[in-house]
């Protein structure tokens, strides 16, 4: 399978490919990082419309725009392979319940964004299935012509129920379709959901949080360590903006290998179980 290593920040993005991550997620407000990695062709590159982000803020993402951006970055890259995140819409306001409505209405202006994408002339767009859509935009995105496409649980409910949500979801997408896991890197999901990919931002809690994952061939740890005093000179705790630190930068190989590692590892599980992925 492959892990994406999303980031926000050109030092991040400098340590993620000094330490050999090839499959990288960048949303498309940080378009000067796009530019980066856009000619690299060891890169995968999905880059995502920021939706969620967006939508926290009360704001919205200019459709047209973002296609418009998304056409031109398909015919000038290099990358080995590119795949282009629909304008997914998030039911309802930022801190409060959606209703079935919210919900419903969310979904069908989401398809209406993938289908006007799709008559731009982009390729490669990733519509997303969202955890509290009706299953019937699941059957629906079955039957589009996209390869690859997203699956996306619910962030504020136990791993439990997003387990089980997820085991129905594939019992219908199968082996019909690749997918994608937004935001989901936990081992025990990744042994049991055969994912194509997913996505994860953990590795850089040491930048955020001050604290940093460890994988142990089995599962992640995550603790506190003695750099927050180090952060704090560095006017960095609590940020994901900047790398000043050498030592920091070290530091931060050690989950990115975790990452890699257990991809490896996830790899080498479905291979047995007679799912081949190819890296």
């Amino acid at each position: 399978m492959r892990v994406f290593f999303a980031t926000t920040a050109k030092p991040q993005l400098q340590v993620l490919i000094d330490n050999g991550a090839k499959n990288i997620l960048i949303a498309q407000q940080h378009r000067r990082l796009i530019d980066i990695v856009k000619d690299n062709p060891s890169v995968n590159l999905i880059v995502d419309s920021g939706a969620y982000t967006v939508w926290t803020k009360g704001m919205s993402i200019d459709l047209k725009e973002y296609s418009s951006y998304c056409k031109w970055l398909q015919e000038n890259n290099n990358l080995n392979s590119l795949t282009i995140v629909n304008v997914d819409v998030i039911p309802g306001r930022f801190g409060t319940t959606p209703t079935r409505e919210d919900t419903e209405k969310s979904s069908i202006q989401g398809f209406e964004n993938y289908y006007y994408m799709k008559k731009q002339g982009i390729k490669n767009v990733m519509h997303i299935f969202h955890q509290g859509e009706d299953f019937k935009w699941l059957d629906e995105l079955m039957k589009t012509s996209e390869e690859y496409v997203g699956i996306s649980p619910r962030n504020d409910l136990g791993a439990k129920k997003r387990l089980q949500w997820l085991k129905k979801v594939f019992s219908i997408v199968r082996d019909k379709k690749k997918t994608h896991g937004f935001g989901i890197t936990q081992v025990n999901a990744l042994k049991q959901i055969p994912f194509f990919s997913a996505d994860s931002s953990n590795w850089n809690t040491l930048i955020r949080f001050g604290t940093m994952i460890t994988y142990n061939r089995k599962n992640f740890k995550s603790g506190s360590i003695k750099y927050k005093q180090e952060l704090k000179k560095a006017s960095e705790y609590g940020l994901a903006r900047n790398l000043t630190s050498k030592e920091l930068t070290q530091k931060l190989s050690i989950p990115i290998k975790g990452q890699l590692e257990m991809q490896e590892d996830i790899t080498r599980l479905w291979k047995l179980k007679g799912i081949n992925y190819e890296n």
